[in-house]
């Protein structure tokens, strides 16, 4: 698994109530998906700690868990157009469909310097609350984890509550940044996974972000 599978599936854990690890090098890393206490350094991954969000059953082991649906419209496609200069990354998304946390996988893909992944996961805990619900997850994130955050709280144009995170290495540590994108459904959440390195466009992000929320939630 690369270091960018590693990001997106630490992203994606945060919303079922595990940790954030964020990149700080370009070198793959392992990352931690449980709860941590640990103090980062700048050598190390930047890690915020979550609370585990309660679940109405335990979740069964990637063995023993069906892979999830793709998630497409009546054509086949994603439900929002692709942008012509991204790739599908097979690898990424064969792995989110092992992952016992999703329950629908909308694409993943190789976009120019960056990744983007799209899944569907439960909405165990009826958040409703962009506001809560970063205070709850990522409150806490921030310049002494080795990364500076800024977020948004808006609806869909559906109406549905929408959280988009920017997540950026501080000054002096390099690595990558992120972007994620949360619509929280009654019953399910879409979580999107932009991750990149060096600059993007505001083009670029508004791509990801129409594709992230272009899924129906229920």
């Amino acid at each position: 698994m690369t270091w960018r599978q590693r990001a997106t599936a630490a992203a994606i854990a945060i919303a079922v109530g595990a940790s954030l690890s964020a990149c700080t090098s370009d070198e793959p890393q392992d990352a931690d998906l449980g709860p941590t206490t640990s103090t980062p350094t700048p050598e190390a991954s930047a890690t915020a700690s979550a609370t585990p969000a309660p679940v109405a059953t335990a979740s069964p082991s990637p063995t023993e868990t069906e892979p999830a649906p793709r998630t497409t419209t009546e054509d086949g496609s994603a439900s929002a157009a692709v942008p012509q200069e991204w790739s599908e990354d097979a690898a990424t998304e064969g792995g989110l469909t092992q992952d016992p946390a999703v329950t629908g996988v909308i694409g993943a893909w190789s976009a120019g310097q960056g990744e983007v992944s799209v899944v569907t996961i439960r909405n165990d805990t009826g958040a409703s609350d962009p506001e809560a619900y970063f205070a709850e997850y990522f409150g806490e994130l921030g310049e002494d984890d080795g990364v500076t955050v800024s977020h948004e709280s808006t609806t869909t144009d559906d109406g549905d509550p929408l959280l988009l995170i920017d997540i950026e290495p501080s000054a002096g540590q390099g690595g990558d940044a992120q972007t994620l994108s949360y619509v929280l459904g009654e019953a399910t959440i879409v979580a999107g996974v932009l991750t990149y390195d060096g600059a993007l466009s505001p083009a670029e992000r508004e791509a990801f972000v129409a594709l992230a929320v272009s899924t129906e939630v229920s």
